[in-house]
């Protein structure tokens, strides 16, 4: 008799949901040739997940390689199967051009840009050569005598953070609630952004440090685990004024990772009667705020009574993953000079000096260049560009339009090696509290940020910097140095 884990389980069925998603899209298609590479790929990869979920009792769902595999699906395979479909019911996604050979050309260089993601830990596979870091200052754990210290200090720190976003802004918490919008551009500019960024990093690292604490370690220290719902109750005051749905749908996801990383996970039917719950309730609080956000700000434009024709939050939620439809229109206006596999016209020199410039203020240097997204929008959307609007046209086409499909090929080998590496030493290091910390908070999302933007020419490497000089100290202040030479845990 087959018996399964409750993780194989779980991943018998996602992948199920997305091989079926995949083929109902893929049945829909308006562009079979287009198509077929972008359905082809999702095969390898639901072949490589339920060949590695038969193989593996204890299943990481968010080991590098899964976690790239899932943003591939995100950002290039789905979207792309849904883009070419007859499903695709987004204005914006219209597509620019009816010609399917370039169409299908579009299909090849995203199935060339992913082959040569997976090809390195593929051939590492292949060849049993398993290439992995093992640095020892990775191989700590956390003492509950720091961590109880860290809470309440990070808390007053965090209060005192708010309290400056709200004095720069000229917000305070009944003004933030009634105008969501407004106070979330204003923390997003000028001195405000400054706390704010300090702001975010330490409430995602808080956030993920008590999630670890109930879900994973079930720490029954009193103080503790007051000190953790006094943070739930702070962090959910915070996602009610910020104008922002991200916050609403982070706790999910952080507590998904959390979970997954419990070694003999079992579901009973309360655990799934409460995910559910958990699952619908999310969304509809993020649909809900998303209505009252909206309504909020039509109340101050006076436009209250177009409300209920303007805004659909299916619609608007697909269309903000608009990388691949950017793409394409990118890859349209590149091909009305040239053909795509002899584009030429490289712009390496230029991305990489504007990613320098890009810590010096612009009072200093007028002329200077902007980020990809700002570049490829004036390009693309000259009109918007104007209407100071930045459209994200996703990491793939930033390659491409640094150095042309030789340069998409070698960095994609590049990360791709370094993607195996991570994958190897993963497993060995998973187990140590300051690892698995730095991999939630930062590793978890280069890859995201590899698909969404690109690194260069882009902010996300800042963002990248600060968060690993502000987590990396802070996460090494909490750990238990070991006794007589040997490691904890």
């Amino acid at each position: 008799m087959l018996r399964l884990t409750t993780k194989q389980l779980l991943s018998y069925i996602i992948w199920a949901g997305i091989l079926l998603l995949a083929a109902f899209l893929f049945v829909g298609t308006n562009y079979i040739f287009s198509s077929v590479l972008l359905f082809l790929f999702v095969l390898f990869e639901w072949g490589y997940a339920t060949y590695y979920t038969h193989k593996s009792s204890n299943i990481y769902f968010f080991s590098p390689i899964f976690q790239t595999m899932y943003c591939s699906l995100f950002y290039c395979l789905l979207i792309g199967l849904f883009y070419f479909s007859k499903y695709n019911f987004i204005e914006f996604f219209r597509l620019p051009t009816s010609d399917s050979g370039l169409l299908f050309q579009i299909s090849v260089i995203y199935f060339i840009f992913l082959s040569a993601i997976f090809a390195p830990y593929v051939i590492c596979l292949l060849f049993n050569f398993k290439p992995r870091i093992n640095f020892k200052v990775l191989k700590y754990n956390f003492s509950l005598v720091k961590l109880e210290r860290y809470l309440k200090i990070s808390l007053l720190v965090l209060i005192v953070l708010l309290g400056l976003i709200f004095i720069s802004t000229g917000y305070n918490p009944i003004s933030a609630l009634l105008n969501p919008s407004e106070f979330r551009y204003g923390y997003s500019h000028g001195i405000a952004n400054a706390f704010y960024r300090l702001f975010n990093v330490l409430t995602c690292l808080n956030l993920l440090i008590v999630l670890k604490n109930l879900l994973i370690d079930k720490i029954r220290v009193k103080k503790i685990k007051l000190l953790n719902y006094a943070f739930l109750g702070f962090y959910l005051f915070w996602t009610i004024i910020s104008g922002a749905r991200s916050y609403i749908v982070i706790p999910l996801i952080y507590s998904a990772y959390c979970l997954s990383f419990i070694k003999n996970l079992k579901i009973n039917l309360k655990q799934i009667l409460i995910l559910i719950f958990s699952v619908a309730f999310t969304l509809l609080f993020a649909a809900g705020y998303f209505m009252y956000r909206n309504y909020m700000q039509n109340v101050q434009s006076g436009k209250v009574q177009k409300l209920t024709k303007e805004v659909n939050v299916v619609y608007s939620s697909i269309e903000r993953i608009d990388n691949f439809a950017n793409s394409v229109m990118y890859f349209v206006h590149v091909n009305r000079n040239s053909d795509l596999f002899n584009f030429n016209n490289f712009h390496l020199k230029k991305q990489f000096v504007s990613q320098f410039q890009m810590f010096i203020p612009r009072s200093v240097i007028p002329d200077k260049g902007y980020p990809i997204s700002g570049e490829l929008t004036k390009l693309i959307y000259p009109e918007a560009f104007r209407g100071n609007v930045n459209l994200i046209f996703g990491g793939l086409t930033n390659l491409f339009h640094t150095g042309g499909v030789g340069y998409v090929v070698i960095d994609a080998l590049l990360f791709g090696l370094f993607l195996a590496i991570m994958e190897f030493s993963f497993k060995y290091l998973i187990q140590y509290d300051l690892f698995l910390l730095i991999y939630l908070l930062i590793f978890l999302d280069i890859p995201i940020m590899y698909f969404y933007t690109g690194f260069i020419n882009s902010e996300v490497i800042f963002s990248l910097l600060i968060k690993f000089f502000i987590v990396i100290p802070i996460l090494y202040l909490l750990i238990e140095k070991p006794r007589g030479g040997k490691l904890n845990g």
